[in-house]
């Protein structure tokens, strides 16, 4: 009937930690109201976005095939780069900045380009070897060896859905922690298949140990990410200030129109 479709706008892009190649084209509308519906259901947003980011690939490593497969081999900081360059895809460079200034509290709007604030640092290694990583992190106060790794988004969900209740921190140390050892007797606990046993192990940790924890990951992973970050200039008091676009933010603001 006419109104053949032409192909959607599309960019390359690597993943920061994974270090996989991928092709994604940009919303549809129709794309765009699924996002939107899924508001009505805060619990259902990080699954249909998940599910939108993945219907987005175009081209993708051989060994992803299925949603699952997907989510296994993206991690938190990675899917944070698909929503960017989703984002970048559908609604182009230029963005609206809008920010209050820290010091006089005056509201300031500013366009800004998406791709000169953007800024990425990629792990040191080949594709996929980050998920393979764990690190070994001797507690000073318990004695246990907490193992650590790369948080993916299946490790998110799988955490998300079994602790729904609980505090979002207590959530985000699980996440990063693949299982606990007790070195006196050899004993472990695997926080995929007990993640109530780890969140136990968790909460009775001491603080130090909770800290080293922290301290370790950050050392090992929390410099592998991406962000659009802006140094901008109050135009009432001459501040000059940093600030970060939040990328889901933004997403779900353009698909609300």
């Amino acid at each position: 009937m006419g109104f053949e479709f032409l192909e959607y706008p599309s960019l390359n892009f690597k993943t920061p930690q994974t270090l996989y190649d991928y092709k994604i084209r940009c919303l549809s509308v129709k794309n765009e109201l699924t996002l939107k519906g899924s508001l009505i259901d805060p619990n259902k947003v990080d699954d249909l976005l998940s599910k939108i980011l993945f219907e987005s690939i175009i081209e993708k490593p051989d060994t992803i095939i299925t949603l699952e497969d997907w989510k296994k081999n993206t991690t938190v900081v990675d899917k944070k780069a698909f929503i960017y360059y989703l984002y970048y895809a559908s609604y182009g460079d230029k963005y609206i900045l809008s920010n209050t200034c820290p010091n006089c509290k005056t509201n300031l709007t500013s366009e800004v380009s998406l791709l000169n604030g953007f800024q990425a640092t990629y792990f040191e290694g080949q594709p996929g070897e980050i998920l393979t990583k764990i690190i070994d992190v001797p507690l000073p106060i318990t004695g246990y060896i907490a193992k650590i790794k790369i948080p993916t988004i299946e490790m998110s969900e799988i955490i998300n859905n079994a602790l729904i209740n609980q505090d979002d921190m207590l959530q985000t140390y699980l996440m990063v922690i693949d299982s606990f050892v007790d070195p006196h007797d050899n004993s472990v606990i695997n926080t995929i298949s007990q993640p109530i046993d780890s969140l136990t192990v968790l909460k009775m940790l001491p603080s130090m140990d909770r800290v080293k924890i922290s301290e370790a990951f950050s050392d090992n992973f929390n410099k592998y990410d991406v962000g659009a970050k802006y140094r901008i200039t109050c135009t009432n008091c001459g501040n000059k200030f940093l600030t970060e676009v939040d990328f889901l933010e933004q997403l779900f603001r353009m698909v609300q129109g």
